[in-house]
């Protein structure tokens, strides 16, 4: 279980994961529903990331790095 408060913080703010192929990770989830909060974008050559939202407001990352 996690516990999060805002103010003061605690707990599990966000997660990442790396992926493969950022593009087909995100279509997958998609279409099983899920909600992206950031798009992928390319943050600099070569590194490309992705953000949804997950039970108890966690952050998930998806990282494509190459």
């Amino acid at each position: 279980m996690l516990f999060r408060s805002d103010s003061p913080y605690q707990g599990l703010d966000h997660i990442g994961l790396k992926v493969a192929d950022i593009d087909a990770a995100v279509a997958e989830l998609k279409a099983k529903g899920v909600k992206f909060t950031m798009e992928p974008t390319t943050i600099r050559p070569g590194t490309r990331i992705a953000f949804l939202r997950a039970p108890e407001n966690v952050s998930i990352e998806l990282l494509q790095r190459g």
